[in-house]
């Protein structure tokens, strides 16, 4: 299985849909099984005092990575650029992930990062910064990592990604992390 996260809790995200193409651009591709985690769906019960805690883990979260992140052996990180870095609520999610099973969790799982931003940088800082977390935490992170950047320009009014290069970078790209 390969699973797709859409690093921001932000509702509605530009990086939400993008994880959408990204998940048909594989589907296209491959016949594994592509699931899709959108942070934006675990507002409640991620942060709080007790999630360093076994016991203290929300039920959703536990699901979540008994389902998704443990039998993933594949992640695709997508990460906007929230001053100059990635989003602390995607910190939050790696933090709670490994409290329980770690090594079952990240250990030797290989994993991409897509970078978007509204801005130049296309969130070079935040997917550096993200790369030392993941490689602290025993997984491969794929070489290449596409930067997006100025996104609004890359989508039409109903923010669908319509610029070709852009489709066309995230083609081959996809194509290239389905053989690491």
């Amino acid at each position: 299985m390969i699973l797709i996260i859409s690093g921001t809790n932000r509702p509605g995200s530009l990086t939400s849909k993008i994880a959408r193409h990204y998940q048909k651009l594989l589907q296209k591709q491959t016949t594994e099984t592509i699931e899709l985690f959108l942070l934006e769906d675990f507002q409640e019960g991620l942060l709080h005092t007790e999630m360093y805690e076994t016991s203290g883990q929300s039920q959703l979260l536990n699901d979540a990575q008994k389902k998704l992140f443990i039998p993933a052996k594949k992640w695709v990180v997508i990460s906007p650029e929230y001053n100059g870095s990635y989003p602390g609520a995607l910190k939050v999610l790696l933090d709670a992930l490994s409290v329980n099973e770690p090594d079952l969790t990240f250990r030797n799982k290989k994993v991409t990062l897509i970078g978007i931003s509204s801005g130049r940088a296309g969130n070079w800082l935040g997917m550096d910064q993200l790369t030392t977390v993941l490689q602290y935490l025993n997984m491969h992170v794929f070489y290449s990592k596409p930067a997006l950047r100025q996104i609004g320009n890359l989508l039409d009014e109903n923010s669908e990604l319509t610029d070709p290069k852009t489709i066309s970078l995230l083609e081959n790209h996809a194509k290239e992390f389905l053989f690491y």
